[in-house]
């Protein structure tokens, strides 16, 4: 049986965006730009705002009532980036409401962080009032460097987005959330811990530190050393988790769990560890000289001890099929 990724369908319209989504974005394709204003920004996020924070929500026509009231309009945007700097810290804390959530290292020891900022409201003066209600706090706290994004919560005739990019060092511990939008983190080589309600979740982690994942609906991607070990959890999606470094043995008890979607695990060649799988309606599909699974009822059980053996990894998914690849 193939295995098959299940994907988070996009939001298209602004009242499923405020009932279900909050803050899903479509590349814009209004003609005419949005109202900017801007603030000095540190050189070293000013081009990754570019890049990473191009694709601007989407204008809608509204035509609601809401507790009695009626709201017939056409939104109009207005942006505004934003960046600082913190100084010192020994771990970091990054926390976005709506929209993306981007982490990279840093080269310098410091943290550096960039948001483009968006509100969208029935005309541009109030879409302009409306970005003041968009607070970041930045600041060093029990040697934590804390960048929090806050604003009210979506809601005609208002709503809010944030993208926000954080340069910090890539080995400190790392604790990334959001409520409403995609997580990324690049090469970071510490601990990391990701937490989120609706987005997906993607990381690459480049160094042994241990990989925290957890997410209400949404996928999570995430490729890390085989020393380390993870712990993704996701309600409704699928995980593709991929362990590097050959010829190591897990160090850490790990799993990878899901309610409803399937899950993907590649292996490096040579790694020891004591797997166990499990579905409850759904295939495992393992390499030819694995153990054959068992059957029961609508699913499979798998366990078996690889290269030696090491700490147990454990594969879990309710509703959806396991796909083990030896690479």
């Amino acid at each position: 049986m193939k295995t098959k990724i299940l994907t988070r369908l996009s939001c298209l319209t602004l009242l499923s965006l405020l009932a279900a989504c909050g803050g899903a974005t479509t590349p814009s394709s209004q003609t005419t730009p949005p109202e900017s204003q801007s603030s000095e920004l540190p050189s070293s996020v000013s081009a990754l705002l570019s890049s990473e924070c191009n694709s601007r929500p989407t204008p809608q026509t509204i035509n609601a009532t809401v507790n009695g009231t009626p709201y017939h309009y056409t939104e109009t945007l207005a942006e505004q980036d934003e960046g600082h700097e913190i100084a010192s810290g020994t771990h970091l804390l990054a926390a976005n409401k709506v929209g993306r959530l981007v982490f990279k290292p840093s080269t310098d020891g410091k943290v550096v962080w960039g948001a483009r900022k968006w509100a969208l409201a029935g005309t541009q003066p109030e879409s302009n009032t409306a970005l003041g209600n968009i607070t970041i706090r930045s600041e060093t706290i029990s040697n934590e460097a804390q960048v929090v994004v806050n604003h009210p919560n979506n809601s005609i005739p208002i709503r809010y987005e944030v993208c926000l990019v954080v340069l910090g060092p890539a080995d400190w511990e790392a604790h990334l959330t959001n409520e409403t939008g995609d997580i990324t983190s690049e090469n970071h080589s510490g601990l990391i811990t990701t937490d989120n309600n609706t987005g997906d979740t993607i990381i690459a982690q480049n160094g042994p530190g241990f990989i925290t994942a957890t997410t209400n609906t949404g996928d999570i991607i995430a490729t890390g050393d085989s020393r380390g070990g993870v712990n993704l959890v996701t309600n409704t999606g699928s995980i593709i988790s991929t362990l590097t470094n050959a010829g190591v043995s897990l160090q850490t008890v790990s799993q990878l769990q899901t309610e409803t979607g399937n899950i993907i695990l590649n292996l490096a060649d040579g790694f020891g560890f004591n797997l166990t799988a499990s579905t409850n309606t759904g295939d495992i599909t393992v390499p030819s000289f694995f153990p054959t699974p068992t059957e029961h009822n609508t699913g499979f059980t798998f366990s078996t001890e690889a290269n030696g053996g090491g700490a147990t990894l454990s594969l879990h998914t309710n509703t959806g099929s396991i796909n083990i690849v030896a690479q």
